[in-house]
């Protein structure tokens, strides 16, 4: 069976809602010191590394791999292959994530982080599942809400693949 993908937000529509998640990141965070970017491996690679441009602060930049996909579906289980956590003690961190979907993957990093000794932490995702039970997690700088759907693209893949896409897409097979 052949694989298709319809494109869901282009390119442009991304890079004016990352520019505006950034605009709103750097008015709550232009006076702080001590702030820290944890983007989410490996899909929010490319999200992270467009916001962050856009940043007008100092900050340090760390990256956690921890899934909860496996051949392009949800598990359940969460897969986190390397153990080492950063130093989260006495930092500002912003959460930088590409996709909410159950919300257990983001749920358990930052109750890992509230336990850190952390000054404060927030979270971006530029997508948002609307239809799964997410609504208890807290996204001060959301991006786009979408249906339940299978999403590939600018960074999110299915087995490895669609990641370097510019723009993001349903991914129908």
């Amino acid at each position: 069976m052949k694989e298709s993908i319809s494109i869901i937000f282009d390119e442009n529509t991304i890079q004016r809602k990352v520019k505006d998640i950034a605009l709103k990141i750097n008015q709550d965070y232009i006076s702080k010191s001590d702030i820290l970017i944890l983007s989410i491996l490996k899909g929010s690679i490319v999200y992270t590394a467009d916001l962050i441009r856009h940043f007008n602060f100092k900050f340090e930049l760390e990256f956690l791999e921890i899934s909860s996909y496996k051949n392009g579906k949800t598990s359940g289980d969460l897969s986190f292959p390397d153990q080492r956590l950063p130093e989260f003690a006495n930092k500002h961190v912003i959460i930088v994530e590409d996709i909410i979907d159950t919300g257990k993957t983001l749920a358990y990093i930052q109750n890992l982080i509230r336990h850190s000794g952390a000054l404060s932490l927030e979270c971006t995702a530029l997508l948002i599942k609307l239809e799964k039970d997410n609504g208890s997690l807290h996204i001060k700088y959301p991006g786009f809400n979408i249906n339940d759907i299978f999403i590939v693209g600018y960074g999110m893949d299915y087995a490895g693949k669609y990641r370097n896409l510019p723009y993001i897409g349903a991914l129908k097979h």
